[in-house]
């Protein structure tokens, strides 16, 4: 299933493109060892920001029924 990325984690997967490039395109070892820990940091957080988005949504969804289940119990007014 494809999903739509947040603004958050498609910011995030960019910098991480951007950090492996120029890992990729630099001979120094220290920039390439600098590069490939940002984009290990990006990659991180977009998976942290994937992670509360999809909490969030079990959070709601989780609460609507909820909500339904406890108006259909007996003794309990509207």
């Amino acid at each position: 299933m494809l999903q739509k990325l947040s603004v958050q984690v498609q910011a995030c997967l960019e910098r991480a493109f951007e950090a492996k490039r120029k890992a990729d395109e630099t001979t120094a070892p220290a920039s390439k060892a600098d590069s490939l820990e940002m984009e290990k940091r990006c990659l991180a957080l977009a998976r942290s920001y994937k992670f509360t988005e999809r909490l969030t949504d079990f959070t709601a969804i989780n609460s609507h029924w909820r909500r339904r289940l406890m108006n259909t119990l007996p003794g309990k007014t509207g």
